[in-house]
């Protein structure tokens, strides 16, 4: 796994976070939960479950790092 939490914006195009930066907010990364994938959950299509499991592997790491963030600032 490569650390970065990478959402698909349904157009093809992908959103990745880096769990190391600061610069992301929870509401950045909420969104990105969304997007993940938008298309494929609101049509009840099939998602493969391992790119899943390893997006959100990643994802929370990235939500941990910034909530950490928020808190000390």
């Amino acid at each position: 796994m490569s650390g970065h939490a990478e959402a698909h914006d349904g157009s093809g195009g992908a959103i990745t976070a880096s769990p190391n930066s600061c610069t992301e907010t929870v509401d950045a990364l909420v969104d990105e939960a969304l997007a993940y994938q938008a298309e494929s959950f609101d049509a009840d299509e099939p998602i493969d479950g391992g790119d899943l499991v390893e997006w959100f592997a990643a994802w929370r790491i990235a939500l941990r790092e910034a909530r950490r963030h928020e808190r000390q600032v």
